[in-house]
């Protein structure tokens, strides 16, 4: 390995996905066999070719993407819609995932990040053992680039003093504040960074920037786009962005360069911490941005394990069969259907109980329903809407409706289907009663799945998926007040990932956590709103609905937000 010397410590990434490629010794690249299902070459990647690949990653801590489209990020913004440069595109996920074989905290998703490990392969599994991890077989990407062409010009910048316990066998590494390994780096592309390992004017290849300021505000304040501190700090990284950006484009030579930049993060939070295995921490932004990627959105299944395999296919190197990760950049996920495509409920509650889907199945009042609940004309976030209220007593005092048991209501393993409605809670829940679901509440175990009102403490969203009590996915919590209309949406893509959507006026809010494909939603009971499918559970839902809907398939990401309508919102019917 190419042992260079070190100085001062430092984290920041910088990567560039292209073309299949291979790197001469002079960091040339030239195009490699092209499979016959790989699109042609455009004109913009023909010029690529001669183009010196380059690369840039730039990692977030504690970055939630719910909270980044909140905050004012236009430079980030500009390279996720490809308006930052007219050769430039971006493939950006909002639901990008972090490791599920360790703690979801910095050290192994670093190692991960930095490697292309995972937990189980480079034996990280907390902040605490970072030092012992298996970077022999599995080293810093930073090295394999070393390794392959020792000309090339590395430098690793960080700010937390533990990812030197990762080698890099860097050119130059830095451990400094954010601000200054910032203006250290803005200093390697404009050619006048002098210190030990980086002489005056050296060319820069690849470069690593870690950035922990988010981190340090949602453990001060809270991981919630909520929280203005902590979108004040992911404001404040997105200006840093944009000097770095301002920086590359200002190069002499950058239309001769190609350069890959990817940004992503180590783990999101829930109030001031993480470290457990929820989807607030899971969920976390992933973005590439070059000259050869595909503009648009990845594929679901996109984690912090792709940032190794995006890096070394740019830089022209062959990724280890070892490694899990994959290659983002070259693939998107493509248009949805029309919003009427699979809707087999729509409840507008204008007054009425009419199903407003092709299905045509009005609701009903449950059988166990003790007192009915209310339709009204108006005062809905849509004309009319739902009044279910709970008159305490427990059973004995239920009111719910009941949507059927229908077979086009059965998800069975592997059917996709997704749920949206608007909620007011009138006031603090009692217990955890249900905002619609088929399955006996007794147990999270039990078969079926539900939205609730209550998941956690002090009124908080929650969805609960199973098959069995060993079969089961739980998404929760997202905190909201019981004063405002508020968004809902749950999304389940069977093999890939469920996501749970809340938000009102302030803004959206989303998480995200895997979902096996082997997990069958079927109950043994009809599908209720307001109650759990028994239509006797303890606690009775007081609250809200209005314009409900249901379908069988995975609604996207960008329907969701076409119905949210920036908190505004859009009926489906107005969007068939």
């Amino acid at each position: 390995m190419n042992n260079k010397s070190i100085s001062s410590l430092g984290f920041i990434v910088v990567s560039c996905l292209g073309l299949e490629a291979c790197a001469s010794e002079s960091g040339q690249i030239s195009i490699g066999d092209v499979t016959d299902s790989s699109p042609a070459i455009t004109d913009t990647e023909a010029a690529n070719i001669e183009r010196q690949h380059k690369s840039l990653i730039l990692v977030w801590d504690g970055a939630r993407p719910d909270a980044i489209s909140v905050a004012n990020t236009p430079n980030l913004d500009s390279l996720i819609k490809g308006s930052w440069h007219s050769d430039y595109s971006g493939s950006y996920s909002p639901l990008a995932q972090n490791l599920y074989d360790a703690d979801t905290v910095s050290g192994p998703n670093h190692a991960t990040i930095m490697t292309g490990a995972n937990g189980e392969q480079h034996g990280v599994t907390s902040n605490s053992n970072v030092g012992s991890g298996n970077f022999d077989e599995y080293p810093h990407y930073l090295s394999r680039l070393e390794d392959h062409n020792a000309n090339l010009n590395t430098a690793y910048l960080f700010t937390w003093g533990t990812d030197f316990l990762i080698p890099s066998y860097s050119d130059y590494i830095s451990d400094s504040d954010d601000a200054g390994n910032v203006e250290r780096v803005i200093q390697i592309l404009n050619g006048s960074l002098n210190e030990s390992g980086w002489a005056l004017g050296t060319n820069p290849d690849a470069v690593f920037l870690f950035l922990d300021d988010s981190d340090h505000a949602g453990h001060s304040y809270g991981f919630d786009a909520n929280v203005p501190e902590y979108i004040e700090e992911l404001e404040e990284l997105d200006g840093q962005l944009g000097d770095i950006l301002d920086a590359l484009l200002a190069r002499p030579d950058f239309d001769e360069e190609a350069w890959q930049i990817i940004l992503t993060s180590d783990h999101g939070g829930y109030h001031t911490s993480h470290g457990a295995d929820t989807a607030p921490e899971h969920t976390i932004p992933f973005l590439v941005a070059s000259r050869a990627v595909k503009q648009g959105r990845l594929p679901l299944l996109t984690s912090n394990l792709d940032v190794v395999p995006t890096v070394l296919e740019h830089m022209g190197l062959e990724i280890p069969a070892k490694l899990t990760g994959s290659i983002r950049g070259n693939v998107v996920v493509q248009d949805s259907p029309s919003l009427e495509t699979d809707l087999i409920r729509y409840y507008r509650f204008e007054d009425n109980l009419d199903d407003s889907s092709n299905t045509a199945r009005a609701a009903v009042v449950g059988d166990e329903s003790d007192h009915d609940p209310k339709v009204h004309a108006t005062g809905g976030m849509f004309g009319g809407y739902l009044s279910i209220s709970d008159l305490g007593g427990g059973r004995s005092n239920s009111s719910y409706l009941t949507v059927g048991a229908g077979d086009d209501l059965n998800f069975d393993a592997g059917t996709a289907f997704s749920l949206t409605l608007w909620f007011r809670s009138n006031g603090e829940q009692s217990g955890d009663p249900l905002i619609i679901g088929n399955k006996d509440w007794a147990s999270g175990g039990n078969p079926g799945w539900l939205m609730s009102a209550n998941e956690g403490a002090d009124n908080s969203f929650g969805v609960n998926f199973a098959s069995s009590s060993s079969d089961r996915v739980d998404i929760e919590d997202i905190d909201y007040d019981d004063s405002d209309w508020w968004f809902l949406a749950t999304v389940v893509h069977p093999g890939e990932l469920a996501i749970l959507y809340a938000g009102n006026d302030s803004g959206l809010n989303w998480i995200a956590y895997s979902f096996p494909g082997s997990i069958s939603t079927e109950g043994v009971y009809p599908l209720n709103i307001g109650q759990d499918g028994t239509g006797k559970y303890e606690y009775n839902l007081d609250g809200d609905i209005d314009d409900l809907g249901l379908w069988r398939r995975a609604l996207s990401h960008e329907e969701v937000l076409m119905i949210y309508d920036r908190g505004t919102g859009a009926e489906v019917e107005g969007l068939r």
